[in-house]
């Protein structure tokens, strides 16, 4: 509707009316706070809830409104170079597959220079239904923004589950940002862009909730190497603890290559 209408002038200046007036007053609508979820199956069978990927589905007003301030902070950052050049979740002209890219550079270079490599993939549990509120307003100042338009767009936020026909309760979440929403995955990746400063020795490959840890060493070092993977793991436990985000343990696994043809990957 809203495309078959946006040239009309009336439309279009009322548009620009409210979005102007939510970032000049600092306030998101409360009419635009209300998300519908519909659980997606993950799996063919899905027989727990944890199988289900929550898809957030927000009203057309408050993806506009998103857009524009999703517009305007996404050129602060990259204008200001404040993400890290290893954060590739959700940023323009990047993606899953250049994370690839660069892992598999990594290994490539480092087998042909004849070094053992070891890849930790960690995975966080609910990583987007666990952002901290007051944590993410103050990384955003810390980064020089002004928080306040932030906090009314987080703050008496609701959803309801939708199934088939099925509406269920409005539950008020205190903590998250809304998955699948313009602005919310970009919060996401400035609440975890902070992260690296705890590496010491690793590499990090970062995409969303997903990210990966690169190592190598000559294999004489393999007993370092591991050592010092493990000391960078223990840094990330405590940032996770701090920030109030959990790594599934489960969905963590290693892969190590040797570049000797004798030595089998290990995963």
């Amino acid at each position: 509707m809203i495309n078959l209408c946006i040239g009309c002038p009336s439309v279009a200046d009322a548009l620009l009316e409210i979005v102007n007036k939510s970032i000049k007053t600092s306030t998101f609508p409360a009419a635009c706070k209300l998300s519908i979820i519909t659980p997606i199956p993950k799996i063919n069978s899905p027989k727990d809830v944890s199988d289900f990927r929550p898809m957030s589905v927000q009203s057309n007003l408050a993806k506009i409104i998103e857009k524009c301030v999703h517009t305007k902070l996404t050129e602060y950052f990259d204008n200001h170079n404040l993400f890290s050049p290893f954060q590739f979740g959700f940023r323009k002209r990047s993606s899953t597959e250049h994370a690839l890219i660069d892992i598999s550079h990594f290994i490539r270079d480092k087998i042909t220079d004849k070094e053992e490599v070891i890849i930790v993939q960690l995975d966080l549990t609910k990583a987007f239904d666990k952002v901290n509120h007051v944590l993410l307003l103050e990384k955003l100042e810390w980064y020089g923004v002004d928080p306040t338009w932030f906090k009314s767009y987080l703050e008496d936020r609701t959803h309801q589950t939708k199934i088939k026909n099925c509406l269920s309760g409005p539950e008020y979440p205190k903590s998250g940002v809304p998955q699948e929403s313009i602005l919310g995955l970009l919060l996401f990746t400035i609440f975890i862009n902070d992260i690296l400063l705890v590496l010491k020795h690793t590499i990090p490959i970062l995409n969303a909730d997903d990210s990966h840890l690169c190592h190598s060493a000559p294999s004489t070092d393999l007993k370092k190497m591991c050592a010092e993977i493990n000391e960078d793991l223990q840094n990330i436990s405590l940032w996770m603890k701090n920030n109030g985000m959990m790594l599934n343990a489960k969905k963590c696994k290693y892969i190590r290559i040797s570049p000797s043809a004798s030595t089998k990957y290990i995963l």
